[in-house]
C-alpha cells in the first residue's frame, strides 16, 4: 500500500489564456465605462475644479500657483492641473 501522506499535492494553475482574458476584460470594461461617463459633471467640478482650471490657465499655468487664495485644494493636484492647462485639452476632459 502507497503512503499518501508523503505525496506532494497537485497544484492547481492558472491557464495563462484565462488570465489574459479576465485583464482584457477588465480593462475593456474600466474603458467602455469612461468613455461613457466622460461627458457627465459632477457638483464639485462644476463649483470647483473648473474654476481653478480657469484660473490656472487665465493666470499663466504654473504661475497661477503663486497665488494661494483662489484654491484650497492640496498643491500636488494643483501642479497636475497647472501642466494640464498647457495641453489643448477641454477643461472636461483635463480633469477627468
Amino acid at each position: 500500500m502507497p503512503d499518501t501522506a508523503t505525496e506532494d499535492p497537485r497544484r492547481r494553475t492558472v491557464d495563462p489564456t484565462v488570465m489574459a482574458l479576465t485583464a482584457y476584460t477588465t480593462v475593456v470594461a474600466a474603458l467602455s465605462a469612461r468613455i461613457f461617463l466622460m461627458p457627465d459633471e459632477s457638483w464639485d467640478q462644476d463649483t470647483f475644479l473648473k474654476p481653478w482650471y480657469r484660473h490656472i490657465a487665465s493666470h499663466g499655468g504654473f504661475h497661477a500657483l503663486a497665488d494661494p487664495d483662489f484654491s484650497d485644494y492640496n498643491i500636488p493636484y494643483l501642479y497636475l492641473l497647472a501642466a494640464l492647462a498647457y495641453l489643448p485639452l477641454p477643461a472636461l476632459a483635463g480633469i477627468k
